[in-house]
């Protein structure tokens, strides 16, 4: 399911209601900075609001990383450990979906 994004937005019953669903997520403080979750603030560009994905990219940078010691939120992932890369992954995201589309996002 995970990359399936059409279908999941589908099964939420479409864009406004996935979106809703999304915010809620976010709202409710369900999102944490894992790896397994970066790839969670660019699911509203599928269901149609990039703009969201800007704010909660945005969001989640002044919440879960600072430029100190202790400034990564809870990775024990190796690169997600490094200085930069959790960071560097939510600025500038990757993603591969199922149909080989491949979108390099910044929410700038």
């Amino acid at each position: 399911m995970q990359h399936d994004f059409a279908g999941l937005i589908a099964r939420h019953g479409g864009n406004e209601a996935f979106v809703h669903h999304l915010d809620e997520f976010f709202d409710t403080g369900q999102y944490h900075s894992k790896e397994t979750m970066l790839h969670v603030p660019y699911l509203y560009i599928y269901a149609g609001r990039p703009d969201k994905t800007a704010e909660r990219v945005r969001e989640c940078l002044k919440r879960f990383f600072h430029p100190t010691r202790d400034g990564l939120y809870d990775n024990s992932e190796p690169f997600l450990s490094s200085s930069s890369g959790s960071p560097l992954l939510l600025l500038q995201r990757l993603l591969q979906c199922s149909e080989m589309e491949v979108l390099l996002t910044s929410p700038s």
